[in-house]
């Protein structure tokens, strides 16, 4: 009886480990018209897929617990991302690895490197541009049989002027807005 109810609760655990589904916060659309509450965080999110179209997602949490995924689309679709926050405080929280439907494959806790904030501080009327990130996927076949999934993140780099130029160009709206650069904030 024990070994049965064992391996009911491994299958019910693959299930839903299979069909988790990340939520991604929708980059906005250059006609995007802002209230006055919202806050934005922006950057390049940038995956390169070699025989794959798995992603990486981003994922932020603020201080109420409400956390917000930016997934990382191939360049020639949408390098530069714009998404709408409520203002607060928040945390870099995970690296998500996702197949192509955003069904969560993998994750790792999002680790700091050095005059890289993990946490920061967005009012309302403010953006704030968090990087330029590179990831790369690949998958692997051994024997036409096993797959493996490889999946890299590079350090975010600070492309702040021209990445700020590219965005105000996209977006209108960013213009009217107060922009901070995370690489400044100790």
């Amino acid at each position: 009886m024990r070994m049965k109810y064992e391996r009911f609760i491994v299958i019910v655990g693959l299930v839903i480990f299979i069909t988790a589904c990340v939520s991604v916060a929708p980059p906005l659309k250059s006609d995007y018209k802002p209230s006055n509450e919202e806050a934005f965080i922006f950057g390049s999110f940038v995956i390169i897929q070699t025989s794959s179209t798995y992603s990486i997602g981003l994922t932020i949490q603020n201080e109420n617990g409400k956390e917000y995924t930016i997934k990382f689309l191939p360049d020639s679709k949408m390098q530069y991302q714009v998404i709408s926050v409520t203002p607060g405080t928040y945390t870099f929280k995970k690296i998500l690895y996702m197949d192509s439907s955003n069904g969560l494959v993998g994750s790792d806790n999002f680790k700091a490197q050095v005059n890289y904030p993990i946490q920061f501080t967005i009012e309302k009327g403010e953006a704030i541009y968090v990087g330029d990130f590179l990831g790369f996927t690949s998958l692997y076949q051994i024997a036409g049989q096993v797959k493996t999934f490889s999946f890299t993140l590079n350090n975010p780099e600070n492309k702040y002027t021209e990445t700020v130029n590219k965005v105000m160009n996209l977006y209108p709206f960013m213009q009217e807005l107060k922009i901070k650069n995370i690489f400044g904030i100790r």
